[in-house]
């Protein structure tokens, strides 16, 4: 398989959001970062960047590559336009009359030693259009970025597309009249917005020609070039030239491939100089990286709109769904959009790079109901309807077409050029420059984006193996779907009740789709949904579900899924539960005396029995793998998000939390801890809002549920069977759909918790982190559920926890719990967590709570005052 990089920090997979983007994600419709967020960008372009890339001849790569020359007869018109050159004394017969001077021998910064290639790209140019009468005005421009972009984050020059400049805004200061149809204030904003959706090919430059500056000059063309991937939805491909004293490179990158030319001296082979800036001067759009199947529409509140087709069909963008794959230039790059058709109707339209070999969605979908309804079940058919109810309905699909092929990275971009063979070169001409290691895009991308620390809300990536460096031969092709329902993300629904029925309803899906020997293996807060038109949850991206019962499992193996819900075994890559112990030796008849300073004493012992060797299964993915991931959503929803009407405190604590449990890394011993002993009890965490309390009394029954499936599937290791625990798919439904608790949950409305710092930090105000202990005394005692979400109660019940006494050395002689009756919870990994005691936990009528999954009180806890 080689998806490595899909989508982070993550963050393939396939995140985010209903109708904006996840909060603090960096999307397409985000304005060129700042100057500011370069140090952290810069550790993400050593992290994505391979250590060795492809080296082409320099006439490999101009033939290849690069977009023809105009005209005809190339060799003829390099020929004349080179001659015309000399003639007008732009060349000289020691190379360009600009350059004469060595820029390393020159004082003055390098944007004003090499200002004068604009003056001989103009010229040459010029030349071109001297020779052919009847050739076109020139597509793109050589010229310096706009300063607006801030001088860390601008290339030293860049190639510039004309008409798109121009129809944009309609002066570089976005001054005067508006454009039809969009208002003065959209106007004024325009050039924020479009800083860099018309700028390609960026080009670096240092005097000197030292590993140090070849290597600044490297990350900053790949960071320019895969900014301008990310950043605009319209390109499929970028070029970048670094240029070091006299020595040229040119650079191409694709969601496939990172590939480099030779170096060439511009001034002793002033030929291809001009080759090149032919090429791009006069190349069309779509030669030079441009999708002509996806053009921009109209300005929206300081967003850009855009038109795109699907077999023949147009559909208007009205939002975004997800894009943070889109942030590494290796992988998928998959964008979602809410759109609208001709007719107004509301659809999701999916647009992302397929690896060559892989089988798109809609079919993987199509063959997984097909075998549902071929199971030996009176019920089949049944089954494989309320799949095709759960899953989002493909409308319309293609292969995107360019030029009149399938876009492809090898035919269509590289001219079927193969890059096997081809020598492997470091990246980097010396070692890499020792930058601060910084949380970043990439970090957060691991195995295509692992994500961390920047947030609770953090973005959120598909992996598809561990190592997060790009295959260097990979070719994929450009495919779109459309689906029928408009449904929210997970990551954005705001009502904690619409996202528990959702995640039974995927629960329920996943069962029949297990039952027909299939695994989804992306179960992500990204892929699925609530499509509150169907009053349902909804299952999408199919495209790494493959089939169990196939007889080779090489396909199920490898570190598959978004890292921060992977199930703890596909991050260990090993099976954890109930693994039978290695058979022990007989032991030593004792009764012989053994001298152990004589060795002859031991000649004649019997040889000792040795254990058979367990012949360890290769591990691969299982089904209670995915209900695993739905479990780590709910998770992650409540720590993400807190109650809009009940603030939770201690943020920081949490967001300590998040990056121990959420971090997605390989070596995350707490995680599997955390799921094996933490939260077994519905304990709510006091930096969590108090009245997620019934939320986490389904967490607790459902992680219980699915640890006894573990226990069963593997209790005859090496023998492993994923469903032998029949009922689990039931038991974790049975977990959500608690009709008591989801009445509860159904009034909470969410609010993520950065969206809420943001508010604050534009009000100028801090978060208080007021402890619970700092509350009036009048108040303790209703925090866990307020009068108004249920009926005032007449019983106070104090509740303490037998199993938590036992773990925990709580004393279990009194029904009040020790420390005047507040709960210390000391947990493995050294930190304490306090929280006021199971108090004032009003209800009418707990007799009938306690038939509802209140399990705590079941274990032992006695009722009281």
């Amino acid at each position: 398989m080689d998806d490595e990089v899909e989508s982070l920090p993550s963050p393939d997979h396939v995140t985010a959001s209903g109708d904006s983007a996840e909060p603090g994600q960096e999307t397409s419709l985000s304005p060129f970062r700042s100057s500011s967020s370069m140090d952290p960008m810069r550790d993400s372009v050593l992290k994505i960047l391979p250590s060795r890339i492809p080296e082409l001849a320099v006439e490999d790569f101009c033939i290849h590559i690069l977009p023809l020359l105009p005209g005809s007869s190339e060799g003829k018109m390099l020929g004349h336009v080179l001659e015309t050159l000399k003639q007008d004394g732009v060349l000289k017969d020691q190379g360009w009359a600009a350059f004469l001077q060595e820029p390393a021998a020159r004082s003055e910064h390098e944007t004003v030693v090499y200002k004068p290639m604009a003056d001989i790209f103009r010229a040459v140019v010029a030349a071109e259009k001297e020779h052919d009468r009847d050739a076109l005005e020139p597509t793109f421009n050589f010229t310096m970025p706009h300063s607006d972009l801030g001088p860390a984050s601008r290339p030293d020059f860049i190639f510039e597309h004309i008409s798109l400049k121009s129809a944009h805004t309609a002066n570089p200061e976005g001054k005067g009249k508006a454009r039809q149809g969009v208002t003065e204030e959209e106007q004024l904003e325009a050039p924020r917005s479009y800083l860099f959706d018309h700028h390609t090919v960026p080009v670096q430059v240092k005097k000197l020609n030292q590993p140090s500056n070849a290597n600044e000059n490297v990350w900053k063309v790949f960071d320019n070039m895969s900014t301008l991937l990310r950043m605009d939805p319209c390109r499929r491909f970028t070029f970048g030239i670094t240029v070091e004293n006299y020595d040229m490179r040119v650079w191409f990158l694709s969601r496939a491939n990172l590939v480099k030319s030779q170096p060439f001296n511009f001034m002793e082979q002033p030929e291809l100089l001009v080759q090149l800036f032919l090429s791009f001067a006069f190349a069309s759009p779509s030669k030079m990286g441009w999708d002509p199947t996806f053009s921009f529409s109209h300005i929206h509140d300081g967003h850009r709109q855009y038109i795109i087709e699907v077999e023949g069909k147009v559909y208007t963008t009205i939002s975004i769904i997800s894009d943070s794959s889109a942030n590494s230039p290796f992988g998928r790059g998959t964008r979602i959009w809410k759109v609208q058709d001709s007719e107004g109707k509301i659809h999701v339209l999916k647009d992302l790079w397929l690896s060559f070999d892989t089988v798109p969605e809609n079919q993987i979908l199509m063959q997984i109901i097909e075998d549902i309804r071929n199971l030996d079940n009176d019920s089949a058919d049944k089954m494989a309807e309320a799949v095709r109810k759960r899953t989002l309905t493909p409308l319309a699909c293609c292969k995107v077409a360019v030029d009149g092929q399938v876009d492809d990275t090898r035919t269509v971009m590289m001219g079927g050029y193969d890059l096997a063979g081809q020598p492997m070169i470091d990246s980097f001409t010396a070692q890499a420059p020792a930058y601060t290691s910084l949380q970043s895009v990439a970090s957060s991308l691991l195995s295509d984006r692992e994500h961390p620390s920047q947030s609770l809300a953090s973005e959120f990536t598909t992996v598809a193996t561990s190592n997060h460096k790009q295959p260097v031969h990979s070719r994929r092709y450009h495919y779109r779907i459309v689906f029928k329902q408009y449904a929210t993300t997970i990551y954005n629904e705001r009502n904690l009740g619409n996202i528990i029925n959702g995640l039974s309803e995927v629960v329920l899906a996943l069962r029949f789709i297990h039952m027909a020997g299939w695994v989804h293996r992306d179960i992500s807060g990204g892929n699925l949904y609530w499509c509150s038109e169907q009053n349902t949850g909804l299952i999408g991206d199919f495209e790494y579900s493959r089939k169990v019962t196939d007889e080779d499992e090489t396909h199920l193996q490898g570190r598959v899924g978004t890292p921060q819900f992977m199930a703890c075994e596909i991050i260990y890559q090993s099976y954890l539960f109930d693994r039978r112990k290695v058979e022990r030796p007989e032991p030593i008849d004792e009764s012989r005396k053994i001298d152990i300073f004589d060795w002859h004493s031991f000649k004649d012992l019997p040889d000792l029995p040795i254990a058979p060797p367990i012949k360890h299964p290769v591990f691969a993915y299982n089904a209670l793998h995915d209900l695993e991931s739905v479990w780590w959503i709910l998770l992650w929803v409540l720590f993400s998000n807190e109650d809009a009407s009940h603030a939770a405190p201690n943020r920081t604590d949490r967001q300590a939390w998040i990056d121990k449990v959420f971090n997605g890394g390989s070596q995350n011993g707490y995680r599997l801890s955390f799921f094996m002993h933490h939260l077994t009890s519905g304990v709510v965490p006091e930096y969590v809002s108090p009245t997620f309390e019934p939320a986490f009394i389904i967490i607790s029954n459902f992680s219980h549920f699915l640890r006894c499936g573990y226990h069963h599937a593997e209790e005859n290791y090496p023998d492993i069977e994923p469903l032998a625990f029949e009922s689990v798919h039931n038991r974790c439904l049975q977990a959500l759909q608690a009709k008591k608790l989801l009445a509860v949950l159904s009034q909470i409305t969410l609010v993520p918790v950065r969206e809420l710092a943001q508010v604050e930090a534009a009000r100028g105000k801090k978060r208080s982190n007021t402890s619970f202990d700092s509350q009036p005394q009048a108040k303790k005692s209703k925090y866990v559920f307020e009068s108004r979400r249920i009926i005032p109660a007449t019983l106070q019940l104090y509740i303490p926890i037998a199993q938590f006494a036992t773990h925990h050395h709580m004393d279990k002689s009194t029904s009040r719990i020790p420390g005047n009756g507040r709960l210390r919870l000391v947990g493995g990994d050294g930190y304490t967590r306090k929280k006021e005691g199971w108090q004032a936990l009003q209800l009418q009528d707990w007799q009938r709570q306690l038939s509802l999954g209140f399990h705590w009180l079941t274990q032992g806890a006695r009722v009281g005052k």
